[in-house]
């Protein structure tokens, strides 16, 4: 079958899905560039090299992240529409055709970008569409196994920074570091996000952390997220040259979500309150690449 892709509601399909999934790029494409300005301000680069790099490489990554979280949206439509989520492939404003003709062209555009930058970004590219592709098509379908969306978060995260780093083929103690800290970081605290959707997941049959372990104990992973990474921040100062302001607004940081999740772990667990601490987690994530930026000028 034929698809025109230039013709009036296919733009609009383009303009609807990325609009649905904006918020998911724009995260992503900011660890990719914390990744970029890490490592090529660890290695004493120029801006203009930096920027040269980052100009191909950032929408390469924003391509690529609203891809991958279209493809999820088709084939969760089906579930989505039995929990009433409001979803463009659910309301009908984008059919599954013009949809996979977003998904195409995302894709087609972002390897393109990718192989312009180095083969070490087109690696890490497609290593990132393999992960974010098999979470959720089936069979293998990640999502539903064992500990699945946790492992996928943490290695998107982890790719994103990564990407940046090979974009100018370095990888400087510095970036060495910020993996250190992240890829703990993420493992620990990506079941906040999930209280949420407990009984959401638990329908389409999702192994998160929070079914498997309960709220408690994934409120307990988050404190030790946390703690965690305020203790590796000196670390940070003391070995690997970041500086003092960092640790100073990591521990700010730390101790803003750590009073949040102390408060919901002995206080009242409701929808409510879960909806808080996935708001200031996804904060947490929006900041954190920033201050590893600050770290380093």
């Amino acid at each position: 079958m034929n698809v025109d892709i230039f013709n009036k509601q296919q733009f609009r399909a383009f303009k609807i899905c990325s609009s649905s999934r904006l918020k998911m790029g724009i995260v992503y494409s900011f660890w990719a560039l914390s990744g970029l300005l890490v490592t090529g301000l660890g290695m004493n680069l120029s801006f203009s090299n930096i920027f040269s790099k980052g100009l191909i490489l950032l929408p390469a990554w924003f391509f690529l992240t609203l891809a991958i979280y279209v493809l999820n949206d088709m084939y969760d439509r089906e579930f989505d529409k039995l929990i009433d989520r409001e979803q463009p492939l659910v309301t009908g404003e984008v059919n599954p055709t013009q949809a996979m003709v977003v998904i195409s062209t995302f894709v087609a555009l972002a390897i393109t970008l990718s192989a312009i930058v180095n083969i070490s970004a087109l690696a890490v590219s497609l290593i990132f569409l393999i992960i974010g592709t098999i979470y959720s098509i089936p069979p293998i379908q990640i999502k539903r196994r064992i500990l699945g969306k946790q492992f996928t978060l943490t290695s998107l995260f982890l790719l994103s920074i990564l990407a940046g780093g090979v974009a100018i083929r370095g990888f400087p103690s510095a970036l060495f570091f910020m993996i250190l800290c992240v890829g703990p970081f993420l493992v620990l605290m990506t079941p906040i996000p999930d209280l949420k959707d407990m009984e959401s997941d638990k329908k389409q049959g999702c192994k998160t952390v929070p079914l498997l372990l309960g709220p408690n104990i994934s409120i307990d992973l988050g404190i030790l997220a946390f703690l965690s990474l305020s203790t590796l921040s000196i670390l940070g100062y003391l070995v690997y040259g970041f500086n003092l302001i960092f640790v100073i607004s990591i521990v700010i940081l730390s101790f803003i979500n750590f009073h949040q999740l102390l408060k919901l772990r002995y206080g009242n667990q409701n929808r409510t309150n879960y909806i808080k601490a996935r708001q200031k987690a996804w904060i947490a994530g929006i900041l954190l690449p920033l201050m590893f930026i600050i770290g380093v000028v």
